[in-house]
């Protein structure tokens, strides 16, 4: 079994990060190949340093402050720098996951591939679901697992009979050769959305990512949890724009501009047929920023020429 770090961003959910050390406790098989394990921390109180130096009694952890304003690219980027080199590969687990009994040694398998650069799990909460016709038409969603749609939609993996070639792994539990952190790093200017779309594409350039259906976890904090959505409406937008940019033509303008368009349409819609006000009101945010995304798009295109020069 090839040596492993782990590496857990947390921020205000300290019974959330005590339930995930737990599990990875539980992963027995494994841990005699942990190297390190950090957990880099952005609350404002001391909770989540008490779960750990509780906890740090049957399992060494290092912890690390970051500021409370860090973001979760900042995070990792920060641990990444702290990791002491001795690991060939590199977990990153979100705080509010929980994983499987098998969960590391299933994944670590994956790697015994010398062409396979990153692995994702299985979110055991989720199911495949039939897409309507009009989603695939508009580019919102599609037939096929773990790709990279031409709008810049992401569509998850949910399970294979085997390990499955993806185009990108979810954020929330992957894991990567430490060598492959030797090249990128994440980005630092997203701030919420696609930061795990972005640094999984970029790292699928350097081999394949694999999702494999026994390395088994589920996530217990739902999307509709998030606070701020106006937030996450303009951080979604920015980052289909991004890509636009920098992925080389595989994300592309128009399908990007439309599906964001008919997103926010039929968001209002759905808004009116619930008599939800505040659904309808999203709605039409995201239909106005995404009617305005092309002067973004601008915005970038200039600034990435003058930043090159």
């Amino acid at each position: 079994m090839l040596p492993f770090s782990i590496i857990v961003s947390t921020r205000n959910r300290p019974i959330l990060l005590e339930r995930l050390i737990e599990t990875i406790i539980l992963n027995s098989n494994a841990l005699p190949h942990l190297v390190e394990f950090i957990v880099i921390d952005s609350s404002k109180s001391s909770e989540s340093e008490q779960v750990v130096t509780s906890i740090g009694k049957k399992i060494p952890i290092k912890f690390i402050k970051a500021s409370f304003s860090a973001t979760l690219p900042e995070k990792r980027n920060t641990a990444i720098s702290h990791l002491n080199g001795g690991a060939d590969i590199v977990f990153f687990l979100d705080d509010d996951v929980e994983i499987s009994l098998n969960f590391l040694e299933n994944a670590l398998e994956c790697f015994e591939n010398s062409n396979v650069v990153g692995v994702g799990g299985r979110d055991v909460n989720k199911n495949l679901k039939t897409p309507k016709r009009w989603q695939i038409f508009f580019k919102l969603t599609s037939t096929q697992q773990g790709v990279i749609l031409s709008s810049g939609q992401n569509v998850e993996y949910v399970n294979s009979d085997e390990d499955m070639e993806v185009e990108w792994i979810s954020g929330c539990v992957m894991s990567f050769r430490a060598s492959l952190l030797d090249h990128i790093r994440f980005d630092e200017n997203r701030h919420f959305d696609g930061e795990d779309v972005d640094f999984t594409f970029r790292a699928s350039k350097f081999g394949k990512l694999v999702c494999s259906p026994s390395a088994k976890y589920q996530q217990s904090s739902p999307l509709s949890s998030i606070p701020n959505k106006n937030h996450r409406i303009r951080d979604l937008i920015a980052h289909r724009c991004l890509l636009v940019l920098n992925t080389g033509g595989k994300v592309r303008f128009w399908p990007t501009y439309i599906s964001l368009l008919v997103l926010g349409l039929a968001m209002s819609l759905k808004g009116l047929s619930k008599r939800s006000a505040a659904l309808s009101s999203l709605g039409l945010k995201q239909t106005f920023l995404a009617f305005a995304s092309p002067i973004y798009l601008i915005y970038l295109f200039i600034k990435r020429e003058f930043s090159n020069k």
